[in-house]
């Protein structure tokens, strides 16, 4: 469309003098949506559930992802690929303003309960009641009944009733612990129980008959403790014939430690994990049965320490302990005492989970969970990674090990500190305190690559080709070849504590900021092009122009500006400074000249104003066409050609000034010889492996 339309003139000031652009608010012109999410949210109680028999439901930032659990490679066969990865995310009620500490679903797999807990003083614990089939927030917990709750502290765990009317919240903190009891849909607070010496349990569980029967273990002080509801109060149950009362029940000395999981296993049994490995199954006041995980006869090895996760199943229950990389299956048999129940299965992560990064700490299970119908189990690992496996299939023969089918890649287990997205290929780097660096694929997606490093990596940078990685750490900036095999280093910077880089537009250029100054290298010659220093806080964020011949930087002082590569001296050509704001991103707009930057104060404004007041200066031919092709045809020849260096059909929009050719610094239209701006490349060169969004393919 602007083939026949000549560009604006652009306006000039004098030379050497920065113009201070206006800032507007920024007003919403777009929605986004969320569309593909890696990672998992880590220490979230519960944090994985099936919403239904072929559904998973876990916290990844402040949302509920919704992931099936057929394998990738049924979904490619079947053609179904795309639609099957497309994630349901279901929103929490108080956005970006909370932590997801604790998730429950009911047991008809209608609603979601989310927990979220407080980040300052001043905020107060809710829960979010999700409705699974809409998507929506359905109701907010605790709203009218917060100054009731223990203050300073956490939902540890969540429950709902059988029929799905009331919900129990465990709150855990420095001042000890409480137990709330809901009836959520009229958002009730029915009854609160503290318990007295400093007990301080973990676990909360409705019994699957009784809503007024609430179980209560793990934390410190031992024991299982048993209440129930009547007269608006929670008091200790009391063991009657047939009311499937349960009492209290404190390990004896010979099962040392304390309980830390328990389940139901129907209307009167509770299967209970100890401190010490043993699983101690209860029925009424009666001892059914006391299986050590740790001693041969238990099954033995897979790690140590206490039970970690328990969850019961139809003919019994799945256990897991502290430090280990299997799950147990232990089915009821007829009989008594300790013959009650007997190992069924046994299903280990495979060795590949581990072997792939050796520097790692050992895989483990942090969390398990059974499907509705008993056909799946999932687990998910301290690495934050989810393995199925198929309870339906058939039984193993003598010494043969099951292993688990991982569902999706391991993610990072600290806090992301840089992110880049490659221009020409479906690819997305990460890296993170854990000392990796990952390149995900997002349309695929899985992770295509990772690599963990002896130190720890600040920022990540894409080549626009996908085919280069720039990867800042605490005393160089490495430049590194994406191949099959890994990642392997091209060359070294010698830039300490590079905090921010970005390649250009083209590629050939690559900016990297340590403190407040930005360094500009060429690609192919690894020369330092440009030396950017005015900032007097660190710079923060980069972002390069279309032209490759724009820089903006935005620093921590709260000073953005652009700077014209161009010029030897690397002039500014505006500045904008708000000293009450720093900036901590910037993002410029594709086809004008506007820019957006976001503060750390939470607010963010846009930067407009007519074309840049300093350009680029560039020889005027004296043969003004408005359309020419870029090509080795005559100066004559308007209409398009192939163009012999690119295979393809190429043309530009010119408004007069000389245009770069295939050939360096010769003009596509009349031959003339011009000077290249930059030290390497002119500005609009357009080579193989080097894009320039100024050229339209036809």
């Amino acid at each position: 469309q602007e083939i026949n339309n000549p560009m604006p003139e652009e306006s000039t000031t004098e030379e050497n003098q920065p113009v201070s652009k206006m800032v507007t608010p920024l007003a919403p012109a777009a929605t986004v949506e969320l569309s593909l999410a890696f990672g998992i949210r880590s220490g979230v109680a519960d944090g994985l559930q099936f919403a239904d028999e072929n559904l998973l439901a876990y916290p990844c930032g402040n949302y509920i992802v919704l992931r099936s659990t057929q394998p990738q490679e049924k979904l490619v066969q079947q053609n179904q690929l795309e639609q099957n990865e497309q994630q349901r995310f279901l929103p929490l009620g108080r956005q970006g303003q909370s932590r997801v500490t604790a998730l429950t679903l009911s047991p008809n797999r209608r609603f979601a309960a989310v927990a979220e807990g407080v980040n300052t003083e001043s905020d107060r614990v809710a829960i979010s009641i999700v409705d699974l089939q809409s998507g929506r927030v359905k109701r907010q917990v605790t709203g009218g009944a917060a100054d009731q709750l223990l203050a300073g502290a956490d939902f540890a765990s969540l429950a709902f009733s059988h029929d799905a009317k009331y919900l129990a919240g465990l709150l855990t903190g420095p001042s000890g612990c409480q137990l709330a009891y809901w009836q959520w849909s009229n958002n009730k607070l029915l009854a609160c129980y503290s318990p007295s010496g400093g007990v301080v349990f973990s676990q909360v569980s409705f019994s699957p008959s009784d809503p007024s029967l609430v179980c209560l273990s793990g934390g410190s002080g031992g024991g299982l403790r048993v209440l129930r509801y009547a007269d608006g109060q929670l008091r200790q149950a009391a063991a009657t014939a047939g009311a499937g009362g349960v009492p209290n029940i404190r390990l004896d000395a010979a099962v040392s430690g304390a309980a830390s999981r328990h389940c139901w296993l129907n209307e009167s049994g509770l299967a209970l994990g100890t401190a010490t490995g043993r699983v101690i199954v209860l029925e009424g006041s009666e001892r059914r049965a006391d299986i050590d995980l740790l001693s041969g006869g238990g099954g033995g090895g897979g790690g140590g320490g206490g039970v970690r996760c328990l969850q019961p199943c139809s003919r019994g229950f799945a256990v897991s302990l502290e430090k280990s990389a299997r799950v147990v299956l232990y089915e009821r048999v007829d009989g008594a005492g300790a013959e009650a129940f007997v190992r069924s299965r046994e299903i280990w992560i495979p060795e590949e989970a581990s072997s792939d990064e050796p520097d790692a700490e050992p895989v483990a299970i942090t969390d398990l969970c059974v499907s509705p119908g008993d056909d799946t189990l999932a687990v998910l690992t301290n690495r934050r990674q989810i393995f199925t496996f198929s309870l339906v299939s058939p039984l193993p023969e003598k010494d043969q090990v099951e292993e688990f089918e991982p569902l999706t890649d391991p993610s990072h287990n600290g806090p992301i500190t840089g992110l880049d997205v490659c221009l020409q290929k479906p690819l997305v780097a990460t890296c993170s305190t854990d000392r990796s660096v990952r390149v995900w694929n997002y349309e695929t997606g899985r992770c295509a690559q990772r690599r963990r490093f002896a130190d720890e990596a600040y920022s990540v940078a894409l080549h626009p080709t996908g085919h280069q990685i720039a990867v800042g750490f605490v005393d160089k900036l490495r430049l590194m070849s994406l191949l099959a095999d890994g990642l392997r280093t091209v060359k070294e910077f010698q830039i300490r504590g590079c905090k921010e880089c970005a390649f250009s537009n083209g590629g050939h250029l690559l900016a990297a900021a340590h403190g407040n100054t930005v360094q500009v290298f060429n690609t192919l010659t690894y020369q330092c092009v440009a030396n950017l220093k005015g900032h007097s806080g660190r710079v923060r964020c980069l972002a390069w122009r279309q032209g490759d011949i724009g820089l903006v930087t935005g620093g921590q002082e709260g000073a953005v500006y652009e700077w014209n590569l161009a010029d030897p001296t690397g002039g500014r050509v505006w500045e904008h400074v708000t000293k009450t704001c720093a900036f901590t991103g910037l993002a410029l707009a594709a086809e004008t000249a506007d820019g957006h930057g976001h503060g750390g104060g939470g607010g963010a404004a846009a930067a407009t104003s007519s074309p840049p007041a300093r350009t680029l200066p560039r020889p005027v031919c004296a043969r003004s066409t408005q359309a020419a092709t870029l090509s080795d045809a005559r100066p004559s020849t308007l209409k398009t050609n192939r163009a012999p260096f690119s295979r393809r059909w190429q043309r530009r929009r010119v408004d007069g000034p000389c245009s770069p050719s295939p050939r360096l610094g010769e003009c596509a239209r009349c031959r003339c010889r011009w000077a290249p701006p930059l030290r390497g490349l002119p500005a609009g060169w357009s080579g193989p492996g080097m894009p320039n969004r100024q050229f339209e393919s036809a």
